[in-house]
């Protein structure tokens, strides 16, 4: 009997557990991921003080694993593909984890000193085999101090450094504005230029060579001050433009966009203006190609609006009250 009582009372405590979790565990985000007949979904949330990120599939919702726990912030990088395997990256903390759809989960670790500023994934050499660059620079820092390129041909192998300390990188991405083919290096930085003695975010242009880069483009500044910015074929013309938010002096923003004329960037299009624009992607999936996705804030309400070019603007195409980005994999 007392035993008995002792099994109950622990099933009790177990439930009350796992109950107690389902409460304090704070849901923030997901994003899907497709594969031929197999759909996974990539969580985020926070319990306590700790960030979590687990991933489950469709079909088997009671499977879930946990990829990623820590005080500090996890960061789905996106889907990494090859001709080997297509695996899913994250950063956590000074943590590169590659998790492949077939199950199994790799780590990565910098220094102890070094956090991880930015990330990109893009097969920069059109070998069918992606990339990853990332910026790195110290712990509890804003800005980065260098840029490092890596391969997963065959296990995390760096392929590409280099220095970037006085320049205070901020992001990395890449993009082909000349529409040759080939992919160039975009870093965000944040100093000042020869015409505009002021520190300012600014986007630089570099051409990767195989193995190096050479500076395309470091103009002073764009049309106003700017928070953030992608590249998007938005016109569907093979040259991707340059898609920035931009703040006016009242503090209200705007989406802008850019297209490259050989010589620099020129002014192409606008959206109308929104009391805040919190978060900004491009949509390449066949139903919204060449398509931006944004957050917004108007008075006390927040939505997801779809933006497209239409007729020399930046227009609003759809409306949601959520959105989940879907990441297939052919």
């Amino acid at each position: 009997m007392f035993k008995k009582n002792r099994l109950a009372i622990l099933l009790l405590i177990i439930i009350l557990f796992f109950l107690s979790i389902g409460v304090l565990f704070e849901y923030e985000a997901q994003i899907k991921i497709r594969n031929n007949d197999i759909e996974y979904t990539c969580f985020f949330g926070k319990i306590l003080n700790f960030h979590v990120l687990g991933i489950k599939n469709r079909y088997y919702p009671s499977k879930i694993k946990l990829l990623g726990f820590s005080k500090e912030a996890v960061n789905l990088v996106g889907v990494l593909k090859s001709k080997h395997q297509n695996s899913l990256i994250f950063t956590l903390g000074n943590l590169i984890k590659q998790y492949s759809l077939k199950g199994s989960l790799k780590t990565y670790r910098f220094k102890n000193d070094e956090a991880i500023v930015s990330t990109y994934i893009s097969d920069i050499d059109n070998d069918d085999n992606d990339e990853l660059l990332i910026i790195t620079g110290k712990k509890k820092e804003k800005f980065g101090e260098k840029l490092m390129i890596f391969s997963f041909d065959d296990g995390l192998k760096k392929i590409y450094t280099k220095a970037f300390k006085d320049m205070n990188p901020w992001k990395i991405q890449t993009a082909d504005v000349d529409g040759d083919g080939e992919k160039e290096i975009s870093i965000g930085v944040y100093k000042e230029s020869q015409f505009h003695p002021v520190k300012s975010k600014r986007p630089f242009i570099y051409n990767w060579n195989g193995d190096s880069i050479s500076p395309k483009w470091r103009g002073s500044r764009l049309s106003r001050p700017f928070e953030d910015y992608i590249f998007l074929d938005i016109d569907n013309d093979g040259l991707d433009e340059l898609i920035s938010i931009e703040i006016f002096k009242n503090g209200k923003k705007i989406i802008n966009s850019y297209k490259w004329k050989g010589f620099g960037f020129e002014g192409m299009a606008e959206s109308k203006e929104y009391q805040d624009i919190l978060f900004f992607d491009n949509i390449t999936n066949k139903e919204n190609k060449n398509s931006i996705i944004i957050k917004v804030k108007n008075g006390s309400k927040y939505e997801w609006i779809l933006m497209n070019y239409i007729d020399k603007k930046i227009k609003v195409k759809n409306r949601f009250r959520e959105y989940i980005p879907v990441f297939n994999i052919d």
